[in-house]
């Protein structure tokens, strides 16, 4: 039951990510989504996960992997109430569906060393441009109003 309602959330933060113009996003990493930005994006929804769907925020990790293939390979993913939460995973040729929710994580143990699991800051004050403007914050509330607006349509 736990993997149904992350997934149920995790698909709901998608589908508002995916309606917003990749030229839109101010943080450029995002623009080249699922390529790239799995840091800022898995950050983004464990934001929204937290902020919105009132997860405990020690519920919510940031794994950080390194390829078994390539040492000089990273990648980060989230772990939601110990069920590997991954929307990037679909960067990689090797992966079967562009995301994984799954319980045992069998897909990132056959990949990736853990190197590190760590509770997120959720705080996108220190994602600014040159100008100082909340650039991460910004695109972070563009998803929030596009996840509130199909809610509100529905």
């Amino acid at each position: 039951m736990q993997v149904i309602k992350i997934e149920k959330d995790v698909l709901e933060f998608l589908r508002g990510f995916s309606r917003i113009d990749k030229d839109n996003f101010q943080f450029e990493l995002l623009s080249l989504f699922p390529i790239a930005c799995c840091e800022y994006s898995s950050m983004m929804l464990a934001r929204f996960l937290i902020e919105k769907k009132c997860y405990n925020i020690t519920d919510v990790l940031m794994i950080k992997g390194q390829s078994i293939s390539d040492v000089y390979q990273l990648h980060l993913w989230l772990k939601v109430n110990g069920v590997v939460v991954d929307i990037t995973v679909g960067q990689f040729n090797e992966a079967e569906k562009p995301i994984i929710i799954d319980e045992h994580g069998s897909w990132h143990n056959k990949f990736f060393y853990e190197l590190d699991a760590y509770t997120l800051v959720i705080d996108f004050k220190n994602y600014v441009d040159e100008f100082d403007q909340p650039i991460l914050e910004n695109d972070y509330l563009m998803v929030v109003q596009q996840i509130h607006q199909n809610s509100t349509t529905l």
